[in-house]
């Protein structure tokens, strides 16, 4: 039996331009997405209520709103807590959904270091917990309500049945939620809004 090797050579070029190309390009979404180093901060308004001495000398809660010139406050300090409370306007609690972006600083000092992966949420917890003070520190009238760490999106390869071939092809930020508590929930998403 006879071959021709123009054949042979052209068969052995398709396989290696074959190889080639499976090898060198590998579509983006086959290889390991990083999350990203970010949490959500859902914060929402709050309403800080101080205690008077009235002139009788009984004591009085009221918000530091209604506070007048010449009111006797007792110091949070005496106490030790400061007394906040979610505030509520017209049936519903005014939020902020901020998306933070974290990076090596003091603040996080005791936190496990950022080079870590957020795809896991233990390093990103830790590093939300000791962020969130100084979130709070730094945006007076606001608290945090919640934090989010990135949650991954999966592509099934067509099989939902069967997990073992699933991969992550990107990540999702948690949203701000619709209601808290049973109390509707006006949103913000950019500090500029509020």
């Amino acid at each position: 039996m006879k071959t021709n090797n123009k054949i042979i050579v052209g068969a052995i070029l398709a396989a290696v331009f074959t190889l080639w190309w499976v090898v060198d390009a590998t579509p983006a979404s086959l290889e390991k997405v990083e999350a990203p180093r970010a949490i959500t901060i859902i914060s929402c308004r709050i309403e800080e209520f101080v205690t008077i001495i009235l002139p009788d000398g009984s004591e009085k809660i009221i918000s530091i709103n209604d506070y007048k010139d010449g009111d006797q406050i007792v110091p949070p300090e005496v106490r030790n807590y400061h007394n906040y409370e979610w505030k509520i306007s017209h049936g519903e609690m005014e939020c902020m959904r901020e998306i933070v972006e974290l990076t090596d600083t003091e603040e996080l000092k005791g936190a496990p270091p950022l080079g870590a992966d957020f795809s896991s949420p233990v390093p990103c917890i830790a590093a939300a917990m000791s962020f969130t003070p100084v979130w709070n520190d730094l945006h007076k009238g606001w608290a945090v309500f919640a934090v989010g760490c990135p949650n991954p999106l999966y592509d099934d390869n067509g099989t939902p049945d069967d997990k073992s071939d699933d991969r992550i092809i990107g990540y999702k930020m948690p949203e701000c939620p619709s209601e808290i508590n049973n109390l509707p929930v006006k949103c913000h998403f950019d500090e500029s809004e509020v």
